[in-house]
């Protein structure tokens, strides 16, 4: 159940965003379930043409209605109330607390697609600051690295729980798979026609991977002074550690492996002997990693962590950025499924992979391992010993 003070504080996100004058009040918005997993719900948001069913400016009483508040388990009536004229949700209605944004709609407006939002939600207190630090890594991405990211409409924090409203992106296919028509070719016309489809759908995908490798190349010859950030974020749903270094293999080591392991030893999921064979893994890496600048990073670069836009355009989201070495993006894109070969051609032509990449990768992949390892257990445990064990 969504907090009723959540509820209004994304109608008056999505009001200001809308420009719906202020004399007529936040609209309501309609909240249509994409998913739940360990982090976030996640939300499709539209909002209603009539305005919500009370009005900021009047009270219940005034207006002669009562209103019953939602409860949440640990949630009273009383940590739910309505927004009023000096609570932060009225504020935000008339104040634009992300100055310098444009506010255009998401999609056009019209009664056969109405516009659209995406919405993620989840507690305060499991996952404090995340979305401010989305938010940033964000920033970071398109500002510093020059990607294409999510827009962000707006943030809000009551009654426990956290929201982040983002622009609703239309995708079109991951990888555009060509299919005949059903009957066969019906002639030698019809089989030109197909093969002509065909050519140009292996041409758009050719094109998107091209230039996704391209995009990511560019990002990654973006330096900084240390490996690290100034702030630390989450790896999915758990804390990562960006305390700065100047050596990648000392960060790799006390920032990324050693907290994990040690997580890993805590809950039972690694025996004391296989933690010890981490050491000796170690000792091998500054020969396993020669010295190469601090590299920008998406930081949690798999399969689902990007966008393939309608026009063929790439989108990353849900960042977990910082200044790392470029192969932890790169061994995350062979995780899961792995990209098109067209993408790895062409990071290499615009930034060439070192002569032991894939010795790199496998190394660097120990670390989103160790997260899974953590956070949905033993199964990934085999995973974990199968690299390790190829180095020591």
């Amino acid at each position: 159940m969504i907090p009723r003070q959540i509820r209004e504080e994304v109608e008056l996100i999505l009001s200001k965003e809308a420009g719906i004058p202020e004399r007529e009040g936040p609209r309501a918005v309609k909240w249509e379930t994409i998913g739940g997993g360990s982090i976030n719900n996640t939300y499709r948001l539209q909002l209603m043409q009539a305005p919500r069913p009370f009005s900021l400016r009047l009270n219940p009483e005034q207006a002669g209605q009562e209103t019953q508040p939602e409860t949440l388990p640990g949630k009273t009536p009383e940590t739910l109330a309505p927004a009023t004229p000096h609570s932060s949700a009225f504020h935000r209605f008339f104040h634009n607390p992300f100055k310098g944004q444009s506010h255009s709609l998401s999609q056009p407006k019209s009664p056969a697609q109405p516009a659209s939002w995406f919405c993620k939600l989840n507690t305060t207190d499991e996952f404090p600051e995340m979305f401010e630090k989305e938010i940033r890594g964000l920033a970071l991405l398109k500002s510093r690295g020059g990607m294409q990211v999510p827009r962000v409409i707006g943030l809000a924090e009551a009654a426990g729980y956290q929201v982040l409203v983002l622009e609703w992106i239309e995708e079109g296919p991951r990888r555009i798979a060509y299919e005949a028509p059903a009957g066969g070719r019906g002639g030698d016309r019809i089989g030109k026609k197909e093969r002509r489809d065909k050519e140009k759908a292996e041409a758009a995908d050719n094109e998107f991977w091209t230039g996704f490798g391209e995009s990511l190349a560019k990002m990654h010859r973006v330096t900084n002074p240390f490996f690290g950030l100034e702030e630390d974020n989450y790896m999915g749903a758990l804390p990562q550690s960006n305390s700065p270094s100047d050596k990648w293999t000392d960060f790799f080591v006390s920032q990324r492996l050693e907290p994990q392991v040690k997580l890993a030893v805590d809950k039972s999921l690694l025996d004391m002997p296989l933690a010890f064979t981490f050491e000796r893994l170690y000792r091998r890496l500054p020969a396993i990693f020669p010295e190469e600048p601090p590299a920008l990073l998406h930081g949690d670069c798999w399969g689902g962590n990007y966008l393939r836009k309608k026009d063929g355009q790439v989108m990353l989201i849900d960042p977990a950025a910082y200044y790392g070495h470029r192969s932890m993006d790169l061994a995350m894109t062979t995780l899961f499924g792995g990209f098109s070969q067209r993408f790895y051609d062409s990071y290499n032509e615009h930034y060439p992979f070192p002569d032991n990449h894939l010795e790199q990768w496998e190394v660097c992949n120990l670390y989103p391992l160790l997260i899974h390892l953590n956070l949905f257990g033993e199964g990934y445990l085999p995973d974990v010993v199968e690299s390790l064990r190829s180095f020591v």
